[in-house]
């Protein structure tokens, strides 16, 4: 693993990029445990190899996964809202049009200024 990651040239920046992008995707689809349980044992060993902290990986991760278990096509806590409330799911996602701007950047944030977590 630590091979191919050397040969294909992978850097943090890079390697954020791609774990955003599959975590978003996986957000949509599944549950946060699931995935997680499923994609440590592959993205942790890399990015300690690339020296990203842990922490910052674990807060990201399921800053990432909550972000994406908001989206459609198969956002979960969206047709949890609708359930709870009663409201349809079209009403939920035209009024929480402003939570997915905010929740995109705080995602862009932590991803790419990761001195946002460690601020003291």
């Amino acid at each position: 693993m630590t091979e191919l990651v050397t040969r294909v040239g992978l850097t943090k920046l890079s390697f954020m990029t791609f774990i955003m992008i599959i975590y978003l995707v996986l957000g949509m689809l599944m549950d946060t445990l699931p995935v997680i349980i499923l994609t440590a044992p592959i993205f942790v060993p890399i990015a300690v190899m690339l020296g990203i902290d842990k922490v910052y990986l674990g807060v990201a991760t399921v800053v990432i996964m909550a972000y994406g278990m908001l989206t459609p096509p198969f956002g979960a806590n969206i047709f949890i809202s609708s359930g709870f409330t009663g409201q349809p799911v079209a009403s939920i996602l035209k009024y929480s049009r402003f939570l997915y701007i905010f929740g995109l950047v705080a995602v862009f944030l932590i991803v790419y200024v990761p001195y946002v977590l460690y601020y003291r």
